[in-house]
């Protein structure tokens, strides 16, 4: 077992903790709290789910992971992922999860989807015209407009580091893996912290 804890039943706390946020004031709900760097995680609209993908870089060894995490409107876990990425830099681990959270989404189905990204510089990447001079990133910025050239729809937003706790916690703890990548169908216990800040946010 990767994280090494009890598992809890996740869907029974996350049902509780939805009823609570669901007393909140109507009238904040209805705001429009979109804005370029989000401060705090926002559940998509109906009928999108929301991906949430960071990479880790470890300064010493150059050491590089990604974690992706998909959420539906509800706040809902639907599929989580952390992955050892080898050696590199902290772009080409942003790039990596990316790739590897749009394949995740493609692979189950996800045709419209928004996705949060913790790095500008990333974002500027994926959306530049201009060919990248970086060798290491060219075949990973090849596939991800690759999948983005599918029949699906997705939108890229840049957010704060505050607001991509749990996929930043994925990412750290790919590091740790055993074996190359994980897949996770619900959450594991030490997450649970996280995906409590955003729902309550």
């Amino acid at each position: 077992m990767i994280f090494n804890v009890e598992r809890w039943d996740v869907s029974f706390v996350v049902r509780n903790i939805l009823a609570m946020t669901s007393e909140f004031d109507s009238s904040f709900l209805a705001e429009d709290h979109t804005s370029a760097t989000p401060l705090w995680w926002k559940a998509p609209p109906y009928g999108s789910i929301k991906l949430n993908v960071d990479g880790s870089f470890l300064r010493e060894s150059r050491a590089i992971s990604s974690g992706v995490v998909l959420r539906d409107a509800g706040g809902h876990w639907v599929h989580g992922f952390a992955c050892k990425e080898g050696f590199g830099s902290i772009v080409e681990a942003e790039l990596l999860a990316v790739r590897r959270g749009l394949e995740m989404a493609w692979n189950i189905g996800i045709v419209e989807l928004i996705c949060e990204v913790d790095s500008l510089e990333a974002i500027n990447i994926i959306g530049s015209a201009s060919s990248v001079l970086n060798t290491a990133l060219r075949p990973i910025l090849a596939d991800i407009r690759s999948i983005l050239s599918r029949p699906m729809n997705v939108q890229f937003t840049h957010i704060l580091r505050e607001a991509n706790g749990v996929a930043d916690c994925l990412a750290k703890k790919g590091h740790s893996l055993d074996v190359e990548s994980v897949f996770w169908d619900e959450p594991h216990v030490e997450l649970i912290p996280f995906l409590l800040d955003d729902l309550i946010s």
